[in-house]
């Protein structure tokens, strides 16, 4: 019914009758669904225009699932989630399913064949498929169908259902693989077994041959018309291996060395390039082998592991894939060295987000001036360039001259590898291929210029912070990037550029090379109105030393415009490997703020993305109930602005600046009253204790093991008032006991009646006089253990742990003595406190003593459900539906939270409406308290993809109904939830 064009090239009809066909689209939802695309350029999925084309041209896609959504600056977009495939035969869909899962753009297939329909896991070639649906079971209730309907895919909390995609995503497989292949082609060639390198640039050389070979960029046809200076066949036995056919001959290096040059001569690009000595260290085997994995699969000699390259299809291969496997090279090579420059891979979904971002505040166009000051392999200029091209030329009027003309003129970066720069500009130029799909080499004449710009000048090989070249210094229009997460180095040019920044309005703390680099792009980089956007460490907005009015962020926000922070806190751990720290995305604006300036914060859960079961996103979605606006003045003026909008949710912020307020009597207030104090650990230079008696919280001087803290383990430390005769104060008092032993980690706490010395990785809490026996001492201790130890204490060090909140860590003194303590005197405490209250008593104290009366149903959720999403992680019980109890907690809250928006004689009413096995929708009223219940019944949702509460809102003279429709999930229904929602739909009712 749908002409696609095969392997062959010729055009084929598949078999699917229309009416199985219409009848299957129209039980699944997507017929009459405005989400369910059939053209590539639907400008809704701009940003993926090429590879939908691509799918729908050579993969037998006939139509994708791509929900919209909206991202946090307000400009609405599409992410494709299915495809629907039509496919002559099985055969023919498992190519098509080769072929999108090398593209790596979606993760599920509808594979329609003439036996039936079967729902396929993209992500995974071999693995995970549904049961092949005969055309006669075809239902709107079949249950092998029901995961991938519209309101399924749009609300699901969850992909785990469709397998593991970081372990078998295409460019996951190629660069476990290939690291694995290095250390076999080193292992085969004995020249090459010191050097990782040169086996990485045969790899490297390979890949790009069967990229341009299956692309149809090289051919038989000019492999056989290369000739020597002499006039002889330049490669007469060498026989390309397109598609995977069966076994050639083996390559000669001579002739591969050969082809490989004439290649880079015709296209102007060289990637990884090798000098002729390093080519004679090369011999047959090591292309060979190369080869041979990549194309076919082959295990290596003496070794049955299957390296899983065979699926994959060189010509459905995204240029952006292909950078992030070049980009692995770098790791192998030298992955120290890579850490230690603070230097990431940053994932494509990334990269994604925010140039969609970017595109939203300033358009990318041919007047574009793009530059990334630490290019990497080039993933954000690839991406910036994409978007140009579409912009400019789309797909059926670009042409050689005009791609050239729009690279050279737009694109910039710098980079300090040259190998790195090699890889980008390769990307750039692959990128122009992509829009250029019927080139060959055999049929390009000799006399035309190469294909390829030459891009030296634009993709420099050089420090950014050296002396900027003219030809883009205050020229850019958009900086984008992940700039090094390091401190710069003592006399290097990062230093010395941070030395001629002015002394006040431009604060770069821990030496941090992200922030430098946020200057240097603005103060020297941009034109005026540029638009700036980077990945930095969270900490440079949150962190210890952001809490002050002269910090990073201050005085970014005093001296320009920020347009939005999105914070990844949540998605620690899942950004980038060998590095753990949280970040943070700023798009800011060369220009000064204005007094009416709103800066957007959003700071998505990970249940609030698409998932695989490891926890690991392969898109960011934008939960727009959950955008924040602020006025950007508040954040440069409040030192708390900064934590308080991007670290906590407005319930939690709410709680927190009823205790920075003060009127509160915290832990610190209780022990400056009483004689007690926190201090950190030392060392022995600073405590005046031997070395050897300090405990920590390390395996060597574990304080837990040496004290005997644990079950059955017998104490093996000791310290006798003879060690402690040298001691230095405080630490003379501290370490004589009894402590009450804080690990910054919170992990635990203990208390120590007898002597006991610890390094800083501890703190403890003492008392500073002699007032009280030893007995009564160690008795306010283990009161305050069990104080800190509660329920409570859990939920509100995330309200005051600046450091801690971000990766479970760090708490500092300072922030402990933040904390609530609801004891106005140690005999009350003795009398009252936490070992006889237990938690409910102690919750109601804090309660009582100026939290209110929600405080209580805030520690229930936070200790049973939202301590688990704390360092990056996702808690079980997430995904279980939310129960009866969970339930009335949220609609309490988010009517009295309604109530106190509206005046007294506004009567608030909250019921459940329809719920499916996806959704619950409940319905508000907003009424004058003497009217009967509204007649008006809001309009079903549409939702936008994972929104976690979508609203929509019926009106009449005298009364407001809105319906709230939210995944049928725990996550989305805790009492800091409905706090969100009622700011939601006071949002939304005030739009009408």
């Amino acid at each position: 019914m749908t002409d696609r064009v095969q392997d062959g090239g010729e055009p084929t009809t598949a078999t699917v009758a229309a009416g199985d066909l219409s009848r299957l689209l129209k039980a699944i939802g997507y017929a009459d669904d405005q989400d369910y695309l059939t053209d590539a350029d639907d400008p809704r999925v701009a940003r993926h225009a090429h590879a939908l084309r691509s799918a729908f041209t050579s993969m037998d896609v006939i139509g994708a699932f791509c929900p919209g959504s909206h991202l946090a600056g307000g400009r609405s977009t599409a992410t494709p989630v299915v495809y629907v495939t039509v496919s002559r035969s099985a055969a023919e869909a498992e190519r098509a399913h080769r072929a999108i899962w090398s593209q790596s753009l979606v993760p599920l297939i509808l594979a329609i064949t003439p036996d039936g329909c079967q729902v396929r896991n993209a992500f995974d070639p071999r693995e995970t498929r549904g049961k092949l649906t005969i055309w006669k079971e075809v239902s709107s209730d079949h249950p092998s169908l029901a995961g991938i309907t519209p309101i399924a895919l749009r609300s699901s909390i969850s992909w785990s259902d469709f397998g593991d995609g970081r372990r078998s995503r295409v460019d996951t497989r190629l660069c476990r693989n290939i690291a694995h292949l290095n250390t076999q082609l080193r292992n085969v060639s004995p020249k090459l077994s010191k050097r990782p390198d040169i086996a990485n640039a045969v790899i490297a050389r390979v890949l790009y041959l069967l990229v341009l070979t299956d692309r149809g960029v090289v051919t038989q046809a000019y492999v056989d018309g290369l000739a020597t200076g002499a006039g002889k066949k330049a490669c007469p036995s060498l026989v390309l291996d397109r598609f995977g056919m069966d076994r050639q001959p083996a390559w000669a290096s001579d002739q591969f060395w050969r082809l490989s040059d004439a290649i880079d001569r015709r296209l102007n690009g060289t990637v990884f390039p090798l000098s002729a000595k390093c080519r004679t260290l090369v011999g047959d085997a090591a292309i060979n082998l190369a080869r041979d994995v990549l194309r076919r699969d082959e295990a290596t000699s003496g070794d049955t592991l299957q390296l899983g390259l065979l699926d994959v299809d060189y010509a459905a291969l995204r240029t952006e894939t292909l950078a992030e496997v070049y980009e692995q090279f770098f790791a192998i090579e030298n992955l120290p060295g890579k850490i230690a420059d603070g230097a990431f891979y940053t994932p494509s979904y990334l990269v994604d987000y925010i140039v969609d971002e970017t595109d939203g505040i300033r358009p990318f166009d041919g007047t574009s001036i793009v530059c990334d000051p630490a290019v990497g392999s080039g993933a954000f200029l690839v991406a910036a360039f994409r978007r140009i091209v579409e912009r400019e030329v789309g797909s059926k009027r670009a042409t050689v001259p005009k791609l050239q003309e729009l690279l050279q003129r737009c694109i910039y970066g710098f980079e300090t590898n040259a190998q790195a720069a090699n890889v980008a500009r390769l990307s750039l130029y692959l990128t122009m291929l992509d829009y250029l799909p019927n080139t060959a080499l055999h049929e390009m004449v000799d006399s035309e210029p190469a294909l390829f710009p030459k891009m030296l000048d634009n993709i420099r090989v050089r420090d950014f912070f050296k002396r900027l070249p003219t030809d883009i210094s205050k020229r850019a229009t958009h900086v984008l990037g992940n700039p090094p997460w390091t401190k710069f180095e003592a006399g290097g040019p990062a230093r010395r550029y941070a030395t001629t920044l002015p002394r006040t309005g431009t604060t770069v703390s821990w030496s941090s090379s992200a922030e430098l680099f946020t200057w240097r792009a603005l103060r020297d980089l941009c034109a005026a109105g540029a638009t700036v956007s980077f990945v930095i460490e969270a900490k440079s907005f949150v962190g210890s030393k952001a809490s002050g009015r002269r910090s990073f962020p201050s005085d970014l926000a005093s001296a320009h415009r920020i347009r939005g922070v999105t914070n990844l806190g949540h998605f620690r751990r899942k950004l980038f490997e060998h590095a753990d720290e949280a970040a943070v995305v700023v798009f800011a604006e060369a220009t000064p703020p204005g007094g009416e300036d709103r800066t957007w914060l959003y700071s998505p859960l990970l249940t609030s993305q698409p998932l695989d079961r490891s926890g690991t996103p392969w898109a960011i979605v934008v939960d727009r109930g959950n955008v924040e606006l602020s006025w950007q003045y508040r954040l440069a003026e409040e030192p708390r602005s900064w934590f308080h909008a991007l670290m906590l949710a407005p319930l939690d912020r709410a709680f927190a600046t009823r205790i920075d307020d003060g009127g509160i009597q915290t832990l610190g207030a209780f022990m400056d009253a009483n004689g007690l104090a926190i201090s950190r650990g030392g060392y022995e230079p600073e405590t005046g204790v031997t070395a050897a008696l300090h405990l920590g919280t390390d395996r060597k001087s574990g304080y837990v093991a040496q004290l005997g803290l644990s079950d059955d383990v017998k104490p093996r430390y000791a310290l006798k008032q003879s060690d402690l005769a040298d001691a230095k104060p405080p630490f003379a008092r501290m370490f004589a006991g009894p402590a009450l032993l804080v690990p910054r980690s919170m992990s635990r706490f203990d208390v120590t009646p007898a002597p006991v010395a610890f390094n800083s990785s501890l703190q403890g809490i003492f008392f500073l006089t002699d007032d009280l026996d030893a007995g009564t001492k160690t008795r306010v201790l283990r009161e305050m253990q069990a104080y800190l130890a509660s329920a409570a204490v859990t939920y509100m060090l995330s309200l005051v742990g600046r450091t801690w909140i971000l990766d479970q860590r760090r708490l500092e003194a300072r922030d402990l003595r933040r904390l609530p303590f609801p004891y106005g005197s140690i005999d009350e405490l003795l009398a009252e406190g936490p070992t006889q209250d237990a938690d409910a008593p102690l919750i109601a104290r804090l309660m009582d003593w100026g939290l209110g009366r929600i405080f209580g149903l805030a520690v229930e959720d936070h200790h049973t459900l939202r301590v688990g999403f704390q360092n990056g992680k996702i808690p079980r019980s997430a995904a279980t539906p939310a129960d009866d109890q969970r339930q009335k907690a949220y609609r309490q809250v988010l009517i009295d939270r309604l109530q106190s928006m509206f005046s007294d004689d506004v009567r608030v009413d909250v019921r459940n409406d329809s719920q499916t096995t996806e959704t619950q929708d409940i319905v508000v009223s907003i009424k004058p308290s003497k009217l009967p219940d509204p007649l008006v019944q809001p309009p079903t949702v549409v939702r936008d993809f994972l929104e976690s509460s979508s609203v929509t809102v019926a009106n009449t003279p005298n009364a407001t109904s809105v319906r709230l429709s939210k995944p049928n999930a725990s996550s989305f229904w805790t009492v800091d939830s409905a706090f969100n929602d009622a700011a939601h739909v006071a949002r939304e009712i005030l739009a009408q």
